[in-house]
């Protein structure tokens, strides 16, 4: 016992400790010990409290985060020296001060058996004296790794997060069945899903505002029906409250309005109507108007959750689809017109005719046309397309007549836009598309009997489907004109620049590829290596902008890099550029941003973004925003 007294007195850090008792005991001998010398330190135990996980609480993984409150008493000039931290009296690690006057530790439960543990902080200050805390019983359950695989889409490692911030969990194999997710902050569970949303994630929104400053990992545990569970590659993040939600980007760049916190998360694009307001819906079941500072105008409920776009109308009504089968108009003042139901699940953003007719598809295959002015069905609609859902939104031609839809059967069809009778069918099947088409009018010269010439215009409708090919059809017949392998997972539709470029994004970076080429010459025009995200958008000096990561581009169409913007979080949903050349977008820390371009606004003609303009009517030849 006299080596181990040396040893503690001389304030080393012992490696091997007797029980918790003993420990007791032995500091109130080194006190009566001083005492007995004459020495005048005060040499009262320092109090020590482990403050983090709560007793009680289940934690795994490699990132237990402990954290423990310690103060040393006596002499003003006296300090914590250091603490020791046990678990069922074997010795885990010391804890490091955090700069705040408190102490913490990561935990690797790893390697040690599932079960309840004792955890105890021993504290030791200047003077030598220790402090014992009371102990907490947490229960280690880290399993077996059997379960479903998965991983942390939202935040993204390095984020700096502050306010409410949705976690987003997706399945890394398709074939994976995953019953329940749990969400793990610093390998405590903190909360769990069981209900997938509508892109089949399992999601949880941490009030960060709970959580001190600085370094936290994130991390899920995926079960399947069998109740076997793996966890998620840890995600790191840095919980900054004075970010305000913005991250690193620069001042304006993220957010817009920098009092206002969206609820749920945002799947579309951000809609700007001919007014300049911005609307948006989100998974809170609820639709926003802001203006264009930023400032809320009103928010108003749906019925269900919204993971399309909204559409405004040049009067500046709203329209917005919900997941449950519901259709609302809205005025620009935030009264609800009118509801209709579909009575089928719907994911696509409304369409909007020139004649005031509103149309989109459902989960059961059917297209609606609406009355926009009333709600009503137009006679002889909904008319049923296919027996697979229509996952994306309709797209018209610049005269209105004709209606350009596909399903995830892997088929496109054209329908007449007055009574929904089918034009044609395309005569291959393309693959499952689940993302937005672009269709624009291109003139073709025909040689006519005699040597003469006719030019001749057709409506060519681009298609990026889960095949990986990019399509070019024939909007006259649904012929394929060409297509072209796309490099790596697509990520989004195309849109297509003044000079007929068409530009997509994939995981591997965004292709450019020329409409017209030359007999036997390569259609691609470039790729720009980096890893994109969502449908990019092109402004009045036809730059291209895009997401990778938390980071804005901007290239030119030769591929010098004009913009490269730290935004400090995710986006969700496809860019806009309004009238005034910003880049709107929804962020994944639950705000709206912008970033000013400089620009005029949108690219002229074509389709330059998601739906054709920034009010998402879908349709050919309306206005540039």
């Amino acid at each position: 016992m006299s080596v181990l007294l040396s040893s503690l007195h001389l304030g080393t850090r012992p490696r091997t400790f007797v029980r918790g008792g003993s420990l007791v005991l032995l500091a109130l001998l080194l006190a009566s010990c001083d005492l007995l010398g004459g020495g005048s330190a005060d040499i009262r135990a320092p109090s020590v409290t482990i403050t983090r996980p709560g007793s009680g609480s289940v934690v795994a993984g490699a990132n237990v985060l402990l954290r423990i409150s310690a103060e040393a008493l006596g002499d003003t000039d006296n300090a914590i020296s250091f603490i020791n931290v046990l678990a069922n009296d074997e010795f885990i690690g010391s804890a490091d001060a955090d700069g705040e006057g408190n102490f913490a530790l990561r935990w690797n439960t790893f390697g040690l058996s599932d079960g309840v543990y004792n955890l105890t902080a021993v504290a030791f200050d200047n003077n030598q004296s220790r402090g014992l805390s009371e102990s907490i019983q947490v229960t280690i359950n880290n399993g077996d790794g059997t379960g479903p695989a998965v991983e942390i889409v939202n935040p993204q490692e390095g984020d700096v997060v502050s306010g409410n911030v949705t976690i987003t969990v997706e399945k890394l194999n398709s074939s994976d069945q995953v019953d329940r997710v749990d969400f793990l902050i610093d390998g405590v569970s903190v909360g769990t899903d069981e209900a997938p949303n509508a892109l089949g994630q399992f999601t949880y929104v941490w009030n960060t505002s709970n959580e001190s400053d600085g370094f936290h990992a994130i991390e899920a545990k995926a079960y399947d029906n069998q109740g076997n569970f793996s966890f998620s590659a840890p995600v790191s993040v840095t919980v900054d409250a004075a970010a305000g939600g913005g991250g690193s980007g620069s001042e304006g760049a993220c957010g817009l309005g920098e009092d206002f916190l969206f609820a749920g998360e945002v799947f579309g694009s951000i809609a700007v109507g001919n007014n300049g307001d911005i609307y948006f819906g989100t998974t809170a079941d609820t639709l926003y108007a802001l203006a264009s500072d930023g400032t809320l105008r009103w928010e108003r409920q749906v019925e269900g959750e919204v993971v399309a776009s909204a559409a405004v109308s040049n009067s500046n009504n709203i329209f917005v689809t919900t997941e449950s089968g519901r259709l609302h108009k809205f005025s620009q003042s935030g009264s609800e017109r009118w509801v209709y139901n579909a009575n089928a699940r719907v994911l696509a953003t409304p369409t909007l005719s020139l004649k005031s007719v509103i149309y989109f598809g459902d989960a059961d295959g059917e297209m609606h046309a609406v009355e926009s002015i009333n709600g009503v069905p137009i006679n002889g609609w909904p008319v049923r397309v296919s027996d697979f859902p229509i996952e994306v939104p309709a797209i018209l031609n610049e005269e209105g007549t004709r209606l350009y839809t596909a399903a995830t059967d892997g088929f496109v069809y054209a329908l007449d836009a007055d009574d929904g009778s089918q034009v044609w069918k395309s005569g291959i099947n393309v693959g499952s598309v689940q993302d937005a088409m672009a269709v624009v009018d291109r003139q073709f010269t025909i040689d006519l009997p005699g040597g003469q010439q006719q030019t001749t215009t057709i409506n060519v409708i681009y298609i990026v489907s889960n095949s990986g090919r990019l399509y070019a059809l024939n909007g006259d017949d649904g012929t394929v004109i060409w297509d072209e392998r796309i490099n790596g997972p697509n990520r989004a539709g195309p849109i297509v620049g003044p000079d007929g470029a068409i530009y997509v994004s994939t995981s591997t970076g965004m292709m450019a590829f020329d409409e017209e080429v030359a007999q036997g010459d390569d259609r691609l025009r470039f790729i720009f290596d980096i890893e994109t995200g969502d449908m990019p958008a092109m402004d009045s000096n036809q730059n291209i902008y895009f997401m990778s990561g938390t980071t804005l581009y901007g290239i030119s169409p030769t591929q010098s890099i004009l913009v490269t913007e730290e935004l400090g979080t995710q986006v969700s949903g496809p860019l806009t550029i309004d009238r005034s050349g910003r880049i709107l977008f929804a962020g994944r820390n639950k705000r709206i941003c912008a970033y000013e371009t400089g620009s005029a606004g949108l690219a002229p003609g074509k389709w330059p973004m998601y739906q054709g303009n920034a009010r998402h009517t879908g349709r050919l030849g309306d206005d540039d925003g």
